[in-house]
């Protein structure tokens, strides 16, 4: 050790010069700053403000829409299609260098000063009269202080023209010949009717077969296509939620309750939920019964100005003030129901039910008492009502009697569409009401709920690193879940779909514990129990599937020899019906491009069997997807290309036109992404949590 001392010494000194050397480089400023640019794509860089820029047209689009910001993984998506439109524009952009298709500045000058100028150029800078203000334009091009913004738009014009020369080369890639659309026509309207005995793969017992293990194995290494998978992670997870509590709901109502006074002293009702942030819109104009929501009800009994208690009317806490009542033209009937479900086994024993429940009712007996029995779940759980209904609600066989009915009267039991209905009539009304709501979404408290619910995962996460996940969760009688999520597929079973799960899976190894994930509606920490690399899944997570198909293959083989050497000769199909002992089934106007049958299910196989065979010829046997089929044409009704109008053609045209377009681009783009130099720097720069 102590003669090895001075050759150690040397080699610090000499580390620790390079380290002052490279300090005064300022290679460690470069180090610890990371990567400049969200990614690459075949050298050209995917810029932050490129990223910014796009994102925030989808957010503040969403914002437009829907009036909220977007949620966690709202964003999370917007963020992935972004990346994804950026990376495929790079691409192609690559592509179009390589065609030598490129946009020019003259171009540009064109699109900005020339006699046709971009739509972004007229945006900006038109007069009344629809023509450009071209002094305005040229001062614009020339201030040095409008430099920055006009390269902004600058891009956005090159931009666009990029993308028509874009959409120019797809569509010249794409050609619909004459002899494709007469071909599509005669698929689409030569017909046929044919006759058939279908011998299905089904009628083979499982006791005529053997499987054996080399059987699996055979057929699992040859058809290993069958059971490929994308990369796939299984897990372990708790949730706690973000939901609102009964607090949050009680301290929403309060607050609205509190509100009562001042909304009734409101002069102006419009002002007042505007002034408010009301999550209901206002609307002062009169509605009839079946218009009000069941929340709602109570304002039929109200007087004018008089506001209501705090009421829940789905995920939000409402007040509401009567501004009117009139007389309206049509009455209409709130009731409650039971309803008796029956079929032709039980529909005397459903009857007889029903007779005894309106014989217990009239008797002294609760109607609620009999819910339990009601086929209508929906309304059982709003204690039988159905709401307001009017005449058009029911056939006559109902309306009528309901119609009829007094208040609080019994009606039924009707027999009506497969159920015996028993009817009370809780009110009647033509009463037509106008009212304004003022409502709060009843949300999760930032700090009494969800912070506290963080605080709880965070200590929960900090336990399961130091104690074992499943013991930590144990130990806080926490339900510990399973998923299983796949590569491409954002939709986790249990999760829903969740980007930011997806993304945190891809940062962990196996048995890794994650960070505190918070979604839209939950905070999650979940464990990592096994990473599955895309490929052919192992015979024995497939077994079953293997087994199955196996299975089918040697029912196929059993079956199809047997139709051979038992009804191969026979002359008609009634001769091989009637020996088989089945029957002869018929389909009318097959098309030429089917892949169904009428009883037989998806058989592509047969259906061109068909088009190939002479009419009135017997055939088979055919060796379908699901059957062995013998078969004859009756007729065919061959379609006549005199008969193709121009129309015709055009809309086929358009149809063959849109469907190679569409699998065209997506060829390419996959294409595209496969053969570019790509690299994601967003998780360095904390873009994937």
């Amino acid at each position: 050790m102590r003669s090895s001392t001075a050759p150690i010494l040397w080699v610090l000194v000499i580390a620790f010069g390079l380290l002052f050397m490279l300090q005064d480089t300022q290679v460690f400023d470069a180090v610890l700053a990371g990567p400049r640019t969200m990614g690459e794509v075949n050298g050209k860089p995917v810029t932050s403000e490129q990223f910014n820029q796009r994102l925030n047209a989808f957010t503040e689009q969403h914002r437009q829409q829907t009036g909220n910001p977007p949620s966690r993984e709202q964003l999370a998506n917007y963020q992935d299609v972004v990346w994804d439109q950026l990376v495929v524009e790079l691409a192609l952009q690559s592509q179009m260098e390589e065609l030598g298709i490129e946009v020019t500045d003259q171009e540009i000058r064109d699109a900005v000063f020339g006699d046709d100028p971009d739509p972004i150029i007229r945006q900006y800078f038109s007069l009344p009269d629809g023509s450009i203000d071209r002094g305005s334009l040229r001062a614009f091009v020339e201030a040095p202080e409008a430099a920055g913004d006009w390269i902004i738009i600058e891009n956005q014009i090159r931009e666009r023209r990029q993308q028509e020369k874009i959409n120019q080369y797809v569509q010249s890639s794409i050609f619909i010949s004459d002899r494709e659309i007469e071909q599509e026509y005669l698929k689409t309207n030569t017909r046929a009717n044919i006759s058939y005995v279908r011998f299905p793969y089904s009628e083979v017992s499982d006791d005529e077969i053997t499987v054996s293990d080399s059987d699996l194995r055979s057929y699992h290494k040859n058809n290993g296509n069958q059971f490929e998978q994308d990369k796939t992670w299984s897990f372990r997870y708790v949730t706690f939620s973000k939901l609102p509590t009964e607090a949050d709901t009680s301290r929403t109502l309060e607050m609205m309750t509190n509100m009562r006074e001042s909304f009734a002293m409101a002069e102006n009702d419009s002002l007042f939920l505007l002034d408010n942030f009301s999550t209901t819109e206002y609307n002062g104009s009169f509605r009839p019964a079946t218009e009000v929501g069941r929340a709602y009800y109570d304002v039929f009994d109200m007087e004018t100005d008089e506001v209501s208690e705090a009421v829940i009317d789905g995920n939000q806490a409402v007040i509401y003030k009567k501004t009117g009542e009139r007389r309206g033209s049509e009455t209409f009937v709130r009731a409650r129901r039971i309803q008796l479900n029956f079929n032709d086994s039980n529909k005397d024993q459903k009857r007889a039910e029903a007779n005894e429940i309106v014989s217990d009712i009239r008797g002294g007996a609760d109607f609620s008492d009999f819910l339990s029995q009601s086929n209508d779940r929906t309304s059982a759980a709003q204690n039988g009502d159905l709401g307001f209904l009017s005449r058009e609600d029911f056939d006559n066989a109902v309306s009528n009697p309901l119609f009829r009915a007094n208040t609080g009267a019994l009606v039924g039991p009707i027999e009506y569409e497969g159920a015996y209905h028993v009817f009370q009539v809780v009110e009647k009304t033509n009463t037509e009401v106008s009212f304004v709501a003022l409502g709060r979404l009843i949300e999760a408290d930032p700090s009494l709920t969800v912070q506290s619910q963080q605080i709880v995962a965070d200590d929960f996460r900090e336990f399961a690193v130091l104690d074992g996940f499943e013991e930590e969760a144990a130990r806080n009688e926490y339900v510990v879940q399973e998923a299983t999520a796949t590569e491409g597929s954002p939709f986790i079973a249990g999760l829903g779909e969740s980007r930011i799960t997806m993304r945190a899976l891809n940062r962990l190894n196996k048995e890794d514990i994650s960070e505190v994930l918070e979604l839209d509606d939950m905070f999650v920490v979940l464990q990592l129990d096994e990473v599955r690399e895309k490929g052919v899944r192992p015979l024995s997570d497939v077994e079953s599937l293997v087994e199955a198909a196996v299975k089918q293959r040697k029912r196929k083989d059993i079956l199809t020899q047997r139709v051979r050497s038992e009804y191969t000769g026979l002359e008609s199909l009634d001769a091989i019906a009637e020996a088989a002992d089945k029957q002869v089934q018929s389909a009318a106007n097959v098309r030429m491009n089917s892949t169904n049958i009428s009883g037989g299910g998806r058989e592509p196989g047969f259906i061109g069997a068909v088009f190939g065979a002479e009419v009135e010829q017997l055939k088979g046997p055919i060796v379908g997807e699901n059957a062995v089929f013998f078969f004859v044409v009756n007729e065919r009704q061959e379609a006549d290309l005199e008969s193709l109008s121009s129309a015709e053609r055009d809309r086929i045209r358009t149809r063959l036109q849109q469907q190679k377009t569409r699998v065209f681009t997506e060829n390419l783009v996959d294409e595209l992404k496969e053969s570019a130099d790509i690299k994601d720097h967003r998780q360095a720069l904390g873009m994937m949590q």
